[in-house]
């Protein structure tokens, strides 16, 4: 995806897409509570939600892209997204992106993840996914809140990408690592033993020496 149709899609030309909508985005880096009290989605303000034709244009995106209303309902997918989970738009369109939960997040990350949204900020990160075949990916996603102009939310607009591959390749160079620490803690606890080992044989030796000097 270029990088002007990324923006686009976080938010700077949403107006296309929404009728009488706007996308506003606050700094990611606004961190949610130790405890966390978020309210359900369900519980946004409700407002006017219209998918514009023109969203159409991002059936050519290469990156998912999801379309939600305020309740967190699935109103549009693109191809890319059939691709990423391998369900058909038919198969999610009026359900929720719970369908795709692993199970590998607890309650506290998605109560986070919905309070920084309902607080009209956009959310990046990374969310371990289940396809439709059942096996898990690494879905790298910005969320982005849309907001109508009296600040309502109306909806969530999703980009997608699939790290699976990037991640099982950072934990490989991760393990990598460890095992190599591990080795060099293994080896130099052997140069220690055998220096040890050098220092009492010198050490029983000179005493032999002593008690032989003593004898005689």
């Amino acid at each position: 995806m270029s990088e002007r149709d990324r923006t686009t899609i976080e938010g700077i030309d949403l107006m296309a897409l929404f009728r009488r909508g706007s996308v506003s985005e606050s700094p990611a880096s606004a961190s949610p509570a130790s405890r966390v009290s978020a309210p359900h989605p369900r519980d946004a303000q409700s407002a006017p939600f219209s998918i514009d034709a023109y969203v159409r244009s991002y059936d050519t995106s290469p990156d998912a892209v999801t379309v939600t209303d305020a309740s967190g309902t699935i109103r549009y997918v693109n191809p890319a997204f059939t691709i990423l989970t391998g369900y058909a738009a038919s198969e999610v369109l009026g359900r929720t992106p719970r369908m795709l939960k692993s199970g590998k997040h607890d309650g506290f990350f998605y109560a986070s993840l919905w309070r920084h949204l309902l607080a009209g900020h956009t959310w990046r990160g990374e969310i371990v996914n289940r396809r439709k075949d059942g096996a898990l990916y690494v879905d790298q996603q910005v969320i982005t809140p849309i907001k109508q102009t009296d600040r309502t939310i109306s909806g969530f607009i999703s980009v997608r990408h699939d790290r699976t591959q990037e991640s099982q390749a950072e934990a490989e160079a991760a393990r990598r690592a460890e095992e190599l620490a591990v080795a060099g803690e293994i080896e130099s606890i052997g140069r220690l033993a055998s220096s040890s080992k050098d220092v009492l044989e010198k050490a029983v030796a000179l005493l032999l020496s002593l008690r032989a000097s003593n004898k005689s």
